[in-house]
């Protein structure tokens, strides 16, 4: 019987493992997801395999996915099996399992690479065998200039480029809101994210990227990169910015989101005896002013 373009049946890929699987989850994306598959196809290497997962979508972005598919080899298209939204953790965990990479890059559909993020990235963890991931820097990208936002670039100062302590990295999430790049200027050792994924309990919804990277750290070190490898592209749509809107997450005033998903991390996240004992200070002051804080 015949596959569907977006059955996880249809590509099943042959030969040998690419060095790196990006992982693009879409939910009609349409407006943006040609560009970012643009940026994987330019890269500077080609060692890499591009999996492309439905979320549910209901515009052309699934056709415009299955037609790079039977394009380039290298490219595959997945959906959930009943077709249906489920999430951006459930539709990373369909990518992953699928992905054949030794390394895992996460690329949001309205999100770009420079053409150079891949071998940059990667290479630093084919040669830093116990290094478990790479952040490097990021354009924030003001493509949408209504929502207020400055364009600007990430930084890592005070630290300087190179391997870092995980548990100093970790200790520098919880005291900042915004310390780690997206997921498209990181890039991780697929076997440490599965070992991870599969170790007690994960945080769902706003902060479940950063609470991963620091159940991450708590038991590995991380490269710091000091070179900007993607564009992070702001406009209305994004999660960031609506959770913005609803009230829930600000970097200028207390955030009931980050709250709580630090209260979760003092309690399921392997800290040291430095990194818990601060996570627990930030969480019982977060409470105590949200608590003081009109609700919106």
């Amino acid at each position: 019987m015949a596959h569907s373009p977006l059955d996880p049946a249809s590509s099943l890929p042959t030969g040998p493992a690419p060095r790196v699987s990006v992982i693009v989850c879409y939910l009609n994306g349409a407006n943006f997801i040609e560009e970012a598959i643009g940026s994987v196809l330019a890269q500077d290497c080609s060692d890499w395999e591009l999996v492309l997962v439905n979320d549910g979508s209901s515009d052309e972005s699934p056709a415009i996915a299955a037609r790079h598919a039977a394009n380039d080899p290298r490219i595959r298209t997945l959906s959930h099996p009943d077709g249906r939204n489920h999430g951006v953790a459930a539709a990373r965990k369909l990518g992953v399992d699928a992905a054949r990479g030794r390394h895992i890059v996460f690329l949001d559909h309205d999100d770009v690479l420079r053409p150079w993020a891949l071998s940059r990235m990667t290479g630093i963890l084919e040669r830093e065998a116990d290094v478990a991931m790479v952040f490097a820097r990021t354009l924030y990208w003001a493509w949408d200039m209504t929502i207020g936002k400055e364009e600007m670039e990430s930084s890592f100062a005070p630290f300087p480029p190179g391997r870092l302590a995980g548990q100093v990295m970790l200790r520098d999430l919880i005291r900042w809101d915004t310390r780690h790049p997206p997921p498209c200027s990181i890039a991780l050792r697929r076997d440490v994210l599965l070992a991870t994924r599969g170790d007690g309990a994960l945080w769902h919804g706003m902060y479940e990227e950063t609470a991963l990277l620091m159940k991450i750290l708590a038991r590995h070190d991380v490269w710091l990169l000091d070179e900007v490898v993607s564009s992070y592209r702001m406009h209305p749509d994004s999660m960031c910015i609506k959770a913005e809107a609803a009230g829930t997450l600000s970097n200028e005033t207390v955030s009931r989101d980050r709250v709580r998903y630090i209260g979760w991390a003092a309690r399921h996240v392997a800290m040291d005896w430095r990194s818990r004992l601060l996570a627990l200070t930030v969480w019982l002051k977060g409470e105590a002013k949200l608590r003081l804080a009109p609700r919106r």
